[in-house]
């Protein structure tokens, strides 16, 4: 039995997929639908990871949520379908909306800089105790410590490791 949290994510994903005829129009191939889950958050993901992805899911949707409803109300200002041409009720909506939608896409640029802040500081303090001959280092699995110099080459020879 997976944790409340991890069903909640699974089902939070499989919810998101019913909106991927929104990023790849109105038909959605097998390929389509699969480029599209490799964008959402998984289990595999770190807490924060997911946190991230997830904040960029809900900015995604008050964008279209923000277009549409100035869509919707330009509609409604002009009587209805049958009185205003599409493309002008669009343009006219992309105007209204497009200040929010601004402000929207730079929170959405703000994502993860706190925890990369962060993450460059704990490395410079790694790396100003890493002893002499030695060099800093991440595991595949994210932990961080400090190899002798000669073992480097062996290290980065393992998926994910790197050198700090």
């Amino acid at each position: 039995m997976a944790s409340p949290e991890a069903q909640r994510l699974v089902k939070t994903v499989n919810d998101f997929t019913t909106r991927a005829k929104d990023s790849y129009g109105a038909r959605v191939t097998n390929f389509d639908l699969t480029q599209f889950m490799r964008r959402l958050p998984t289990l595999a993901n770190s807490e924060e990871g997911r946190r991230q992805i997830i904040k960029q899911m809900q900015i995604i949707n008050d964008i279209n949520r923000t277009y549409e409803k100035s869509l919707h109300d330009v509609i409604d200002e002009y009587g209805g379908i049958r009185n205003i041409d599409y493309d002008q009720a669009e343009q006219m909506a992309n105007k209204r909306s497009k200040s929010e939608i601004e402000k929207l896409k730079k929170e959405f640029k703000k994502i993860g800089t706190e925890y990369e802040i962060s993450y460059n500081k704990a490395v410079d303090s790694r790396k100003k105790i890493t002893p002499k001959d030695h060099v800093s280092v991440e595991r595949a699995d994210g932990s961080q410590g400090y190899i002798p110099k000669d073992q480097v080459g062996n290290f980065l020879k393992i998926p994910g490791n790197k050198v700090l």
